[in-house]
């Protein structure tokens, strides 16, 4: 055991990665987390059906499966497919062109939209895309047309993000090439399964976790102070949202970029009206909306029905409204066999969106030697869960070299 103490504040993932990764490495290592473990990695029960807080996916070659893979937590998980999926053109529903043959046949593409799929698909898969200034900018570069709008389609799923006028394009790119070169994954049981995994590890590992403790302040000093009491580790990650940071911290962080939000109409539906529609996905451009079914992946409850995610990217006023349209397109009979429902109007899918010039704040913005930040907000690799990880690892990595450095 080194001869030093770390508290991390929050227990999403982020919070449970450092805990974890921490330990590991010999701190004396403390957790504390105001309310349930997970935060938006948690799973909820509704009617017996298990809704992610969102439509989460495990990118493949992303630091969040690697970091996984370091730590040796098991997560299992189900690669997803696009057989039988499908776009929503102009209220017309046509088929995914998932593969060759596929793209050969859709005459709705066109000769010129097909050619431009190809060169976009090309370029993300090799890695070579133009990424210069936003995601917009990099799109524009896609011919317009057909090509065009499915592009800007599957650059929003890959990103969870509709401002595609706000987005880095280097982020944008990387994120539709981990997704078409490696594919993504869902999660067997919802990503409770992983903060489950992730929580036994760290417990496992002698991380003291102490769940449903909120933290109330943290001090210049490095004092954590909880209902219980306070206390003055050697480092404090701080694991939490920056403006929650902020908070916690009595003061303001740097200027960094806000979050990206989106409306979700999460749903089971009764098995005959989804079969004869889209197996897996749906992607709409113009309402920007996508449908996913990940009962065709992984089952999420009860035999008889399917859990189906709807995502709005943005928080419009119409967004319901945009959803369920999309969804009468795709299963013209869904609204007779809603089995369970719930409707999040508002959600944060990235605590700080970068944008070209304007990306989320270091590890060490707090500017408080042995006060770190960790989330989906901070450091310079990774999106989504991704960046999470990442975070929260080189956090850990960095209280060793701090340690190393002043001893020199």
């Amino acid at each position: 055991m080194r001869d030093g103490s770390v508290v991390v504040v929050g227990g999403g993932l982020a919070g449970l990665v450092a805990s974890l990764s921490c330990a590991r490495a010999g701190w004396s290592t403390t957790l504390y987390e105001g309310s349930g473990l997970g935060g938006r990695g948690s799973t909820d029960v509704v009617d017996g059906f298990r809704f992610d807080r969102g439509a989460h996916a495990l990118f493949g070659g992303g630091a969040a499966e690697r970091g996984l893979g370091e730590l040796g937590v098991v997560v299992p998980a189900e690669k997803a497919f696009t057989t039988g999926s499908a776009v929503v053109i102009a209220g017309e529903v046509v088929p995914f062109p998932d593969h060759p043959l596929a793209l050969a046949r859709a005459s709705w593409l066109g000769l010129a939209g097909r050619a431009a799929l190809v060169r976009f698909l090309l370029e993300v898969g090799l890695g070579t895309a133009p990424t210069a200034q936003t995601a917009a900018d990099w799109l524009d570069t896609v011919a317009d047309g057909p090509g065009r709008t499915l592009a800007r389609a599957l650059t929003r799923v890959s990103t969870y993000c509709g401002d595609l006028e706000r987005l880095d394009g280097r982020v944008a790119a990387h994120q539709v090439h981990l997704g078409t070169r490696y594919g993504v994954k869902y999660v067997q049981g919802g990503w409770q399964s992983m903060v489950d995994a992730l929580a036994a590890a760290a417990r496992a590992a002698g991380v003291t976790l102490h769940s449903g403790v909120p933290v109330r302040s943290v001090t210049a000093d490095r004092e954590v102070r909880t209902d219980r009491g306070g206390e003055q580790p050697d480092h404090v990650i701080l694991a939490v949202p920056p403006d929650r940071a902020e908070e916690l911290l009595g003061r303001k962080l740097p200027p960094r970029p806000p979050p990206a939000r989106v409306a979700a109409l999460q749903l089971a539906l009764a098995d005959e009206v989804v079969q004869g529609g889209p197996r897996r996905l749906v992607l709409s451009d113009d309402p920007p909306v996508f449908v996913s079914n990940f009962s065709a992946v992984t089952p999420l409850g009860p035999r008889g029905a399917q859990v189906v995610h709807a995502i709005r990217y943005g928080t419009a006023a119409t967004a319901r409204a945009d959803i369920e349209g999309v969804l009468d397109a795709a299963y013209p009979r869904w609204r007779s066999g809603v089995v369970a429902e719930r409707w999040l109007p508002s959600m944060v899918t990235v605590s700080s969106l970068p944008g070209p010039g304007a990306g989320r704040l270091p590890i060490d913005a707090c500017g408080v030697p042995g006060l770190w930040l960790a989330g989906d907000g901070y450091g310079p690799d990774g999106h989504l869960a991704d960046a999470a990880f990442a975070s929260a690892r080189a956090c850990a990595h960095h209280l060793g070299a701090s340690v190393a450095c002043s001893a020199a």
